[in-house]
C-alpha cells in the first residue's frame, strides 16, 4: 500500500498533524461542554410579541393607541402587547379595568410619544367621583399593565400618568410634566430605568412602588421663586392594612439644567408627607447639589404633627446632596445602617418582584444593586 513506502520523516509529520487536530477537536469538546453541561443554561430572554400595531401613517391596525386598547381582549390571562410604532399621539389614553395584562411597546422614549395638555376633569374615578387624576395623559386600570420604551407628557398641569394597575411595570420610559407627575395610586408597581421630569410632588400615591436605576430631574417650581420642589409625596393613610410606600434605589436625583444655573440650590426636598404614615425610602443613589441639607419636609414645620408615624428613610447614597449630618431631627426621618434593614426595601422584599415581575419581561434587580 502507498503509505508502506512513505520515509519516517513524513511519517512523523503526519502523525504530528493527526495528533494536533485531535487535540484540537478534544478543545473545541470541552469548551462546547463548559458552556453546556457545566454551567446552569440559560434560558432564552422572555420578550413580549405585539399582537397589533398602531401607526399614524395608516401601515398598522389602527391609527390611535386608544382604538388599539379597545380592540384588547377582556381579562385576558396571558400578555397582549400592542407596538405603537413612532409617532405623537396626542391622546388621553385609557386601560380601564377589564383590560388586564395589557403592554404598551413603544420604538423608544424619543420617538413613541404621548401627549397631552389636560386641565378638566373628566368622571373616570371607581367611585364615580371626580378626581384630580382624570387630567393624566395615561390613565391604568388593569391589572399586570406593561410600559416599555415611550414617552409620556402632559404639558397641562395634570399628571403624565396615573396608574392604579397592580403588579404593573414600566421600563425605559420618559415621564413629563409640572405637578405630580407619576401618581402611583395603588397596588404593587415597578419602574425600572425610566426618567422622569417634574417640580412639584413628582412622584405621588399610595401604592408600593420601586422605582430602580431611574433618574429624577427637578426642575424650579413656577408658583414662586422661594417654592420648594419635593421628589415624592407618598399618601399611606393605613400602617396595619396596606402595603404602601415608595422606593427609589440606584438611580439620580439632579436639577433640570435649563432651571438652574452653575450655583448651588437647595430647594429641593426628598419627600413630604402625603398621608398619616407617609413612607419614603432613597437608598443606593446619586443626589444633587439641589437637595437641602434638612433632606424632608414635615407636615408643619411649627408643630410635630405626624412626626413620629412617617418613615422617611435613606441608606448607602452619594453626591453632594446625600449628607446626612444636618439632615431633619424629627422622629419621621432616621438614617439606615444596616444591610438587614435595608434589605427590606429592595424589589424583592418590598413589592415581592421575584414573584411576579419576570412575566413582565422588564429588567429589574431583586436585591442590592
Amino acid at each position: 500500500m502507498p503509505y508502506r513506502n512513505l520515509s519516517p520523516e513524513t511519517t512523523r509529520k503526519i502523525m504530528d498533524w493527526f495528533i494536533t487536530v485531535v487535540l484540537f477537536i478534544a478543545l473545541v469538546t470541552l469548551v462546547t461542554l463548559r458552556f453546556t453541561i457545566f454551567k446552569p443554561r440559560r434560558e432564552a430572554p422572555n420578550v413580549i410579541v405585539p399582537s397589533i400595531t398602531v401607526a399614524q401613517d395608516g401601515s398598522g391596525n389602527y391609527t390611535t393607541i386608544s382604538a388599539a386598547i379597545a380592540a384588547a381582549p377582556s381579562y385576558s390571562h396571558s400578555r397582549f402587547g400592542i407596538l405603537i410604532r413612532a409617532g405623537v399621539y396626542r391622546e388621553a389614553v385609557r386601560v380601564p379595568g377589564d383590560k388586564q395584562r395589557l403592554a404598551l411597546i413603544g420604538e423608544g422614549s424619543g420617538l413613541t410619544i404621548i401627549s397631552g395638555n389636560h386641565s378638566r376633569s373628566v368622571n373616570l374615578s371607581r367611585s364615580g367621583n371626580l378626581v384630580e387624576d382624570d387630567t393624566a395623559t395615561l390613565w391604568i386600570d388593569g391589572f399586570g399593565f406593561v410600559g416599555m420604551d415611550m414617552k409620556v407628557k402632559n404639558t397641562g398641569n395634570g399628571a403624565a400618568v396615573v396608574n392604579l394597575a397592580d403588579r404593573s411595570a414600566f421600563q425605559s420610559c420618559i415621564f413629563e410634566g409640572y405637578r405630580r407627575v407619576v401618581r402611583a395610586v395603588i397596588g404593587k408597581q415597578f419602574y425600572g430605568e425610566c426618567t422622569i421630569f417634574g417640580a412639584v410632588d413628582i412622584i405621588s400615591g399610595a401604592a408600593a412602588a420601586v422605582f430602580q436605576n431611574s433618574v429624577i430631574v427637578v426642575g424650579k417650581p413656577a408658583v414662586r421663586a422661594d417654592y420648594p420642589s419635593v421628589v415624592t409625596l407618598q399618601e399611606r393613610k393605613n400602617k396595619l392594612f396596606s402595603v404602601s410606600g415608595f422606593v427609589i434605589q440606584g438611580g439620580r436625583v439632579v436639577a433640570a439644567s435649563s432651571d438652574f444655573d452653575e450655583t448651588p440650590v437647595t430647594g429641593t426636598y426628598l419627600g413630604r408627607p402625603g398621608g398619616k404614615f407617609s413612607s419614603a425610602v432613597v437608598m443606593q443613589c446619586f443626589l444633587g447639589p439641589l437637595i437641602n441639607p434638612l433632606g424632608w419636609l414635615r407636615v408643619n414645620e411649627s408643630a410635630s404633627d405626624n412626626d413620629d408615624q412617617v418613615e422617611f428613610r435613606e441608606f448607602d447614597n452619594t453626591g453632594p446632596g446625600a449628607k446626612t449630618m444636618k439632615r431633619a431631627s424629627w422622629p419621621g426621618f432616621k438614617v439606615i445602617n444596616t444591610t438587614s434593614e435595608a434589605r427590606l426595601f429592595t424589589v424583592d422584599s418590598f413589592i415581592e418582584g421575584k414573584g411576579w415581575l419576570p412575566e413582565t419581561t422588564v429588567n429589574f434587580v431583586p436585591g442590592f444593586l
